[in-house]
């Protein structure tokens, strides 16, 4: 075998290696970390590694590749959603957010979770608040061949 032939053939069980720390490392780089109660906090989370609801829907969605094959085997959780309590700095960055309930599946609540405190909006006009408190609606779908997410604001 040469080596482009082993390098054009990956083996299934390295593709499901690779799927594996993909999911771990988008959950790494959106979460800044877990705080009780549901709760992910974004602290020491660079600017730069912060993603727009877009870029956070694309990346999640590729997540989503994974984890659909995982719930669809019979867990029953084809598709989901919940309420994300969020906390906006003035700069426009989330800085907490909170799910309410979540997915009931510790390995969603922590990839959504955490992309959502990852997020970053367009930086908020002077008011006389220095904070602002919203909720986010996140779903996904694994009903169809490829998986949806959105995100929206209520």
């Amino acid at each position: 075998m040469s080596a482009l032939s082993a390098l054009s053939a990956p083996s299934v069980e390295s593709v499901r290696r690779w799927s594996a720390r993909a999911v771990l490392s988008i959950a790494a780089v959106f979460a800044g970390g877990c705080i009780p109660s549901g709760g992910y906090q974004s602290a020491g989370l660079a600017p730069d590694r912060r993603m727009t609801a877009q870029g956070t829907t694309e990346a999640l969605t590729a997540a989503m590749r994974t984890e659909c094959r995982r719930l669809t085997a019979g867990s029953g959780l084809e598709r989901g959603s919940t309420n994300v309590q969020i906390e906006v700095g003035e700069n426009g960055f989330v800085s907490v957010a909170f799910l309410r309930p979540g997915f009931r599946d510790a390995r969603l609540d922590s990839l959504f979770g955490g992309a959502a405190a990852g997020l970053k909006f367009d930086r908020l006009r002077k008011s006389n608040t220095s904070a602002f408190t919203g909720t986010l609606r996140m779903s996904y779908s694994c009903t169809s061949p490829e998986p949806t997410v959105t995100l929206r604001m209520l």
